[in-house]
Parts: structure tokens; sequence; C-alpha cells
């Protein structure tokens, strides 16, 4: 008995470890995220995250057809240009669980900013997400394999908005 309870002890243990690395660099890395975003550095954001994702990561939002890494990054790209100033952008990491050989993280996106809209006037923009976050051991590194994001909140001016139809 023995003999089988100390092996699943240690790789609870390890699991544990290791989740505890993973939650620490995600940390760093969406702290890093998020000041490429405040600053609409598409570059920086791309260089911060890029050697971490798998060759096969995914990126999905609600109504839209699953993305590669590149094609995620350009349609940012497109979107931030179309914004005016960001007030705040922020993800944060709420809870890390080991399932197996992966790693599913949930965290929060938040992002504020100023600009125009069609009657040419200023409007606070406020949306909040919640990401499902799928890491895979690849080479001895844990890697983003898929990120799945959910709206939490959307608003204009502090009213409720559907972002799907704006």
């Amino acid at each position: 008995m023995k003999l089988f309870v100390l092996p699943l002890t240690f790789l609870s243990l390890l699991s544990v470890a290791s989740a505890d690395a993973l939650h620490d660099q995600i940390n760093s890395v969406d702290a890093s995220v998020s000041a490429a975003l405040a600053h609409k550095d598409m570059d920086a954001f791309t260089k911060i995250l890029k050697p971490l994702v798998t060759p096969t990561f995914t990126y999905s939002e609600p109504g839209q057809k699953p993305m590669g890494f590149d094609l995620m990054v350009s349609t940012m790209k497109k979107g931030l240009a179309g914004i005016g100033t960001i007030k705040f952008a922020e993800a944060k990491l709420l809870s890390i669980k080991p399932t197996g050989s992966t790693m599913t993280a949930l965290s929060t996106h938040k992002m504020i900013w100023l600009s125009p809209g069609k009657d040419k006037k200023s409007h606070t923009f406020d949306y909040a997400l919640l990401s499902t976050d799928v890491y895979q051991k690849v080479g001895g590194t844990w890697k983003l394999g898929s990120m799945t994001m959910r709206v939490l909140k959307f608003t204009v001016d502090g009213r409720s908005v559907d972002p799907s139809k704006m």
C-alpha cells in the first residue's frame, strides 16, 4: 500500500508546485500584457505572448469563429486602432486547476477607454471578460493552448450594451 500511496502523494505535490509556478508566470505575463495594451503597443504584446503559446493556440469569443494567434493579434490591432484613449487595462488570474497534463485557469480582463461616438462626443467604454485558458506542457514549459472569452459586462457611459450589436 505504501508503494502506491507515496508516488500518488509525490505526483500531487508536483502538480501543486507546478501550478504555483504557472500561477506566478501568468501573473507576471498578465502585468506585462496589460501594460502593452494600455499603450496600444501590439508589437510588445506579440513579443511577450508569442513564445508562450502553443503552435495550435486558439482564441475564441462568443459568436465568432475560433482564430489562431496571428489572426487574434491582427484583429486586436484593428480594434485598438479604432478606439480612443485607454484609461485602464488589466488581466487578473482568478484560479488555476491542474487536470492531468493540462492546467485550466480562469482570468478576468478589464479595459476602460474614452472614444468619440457617432455624435462626435467622447464616451466611456468599459468592458469585462472572463476567460477560460488551457495550458499544456510543451518541452518542459507551460504554454497557452487555448483562450475562450465570455463577456461579463460591456457598458457605454454606464449603460449596458450588447457588444455584438456595435
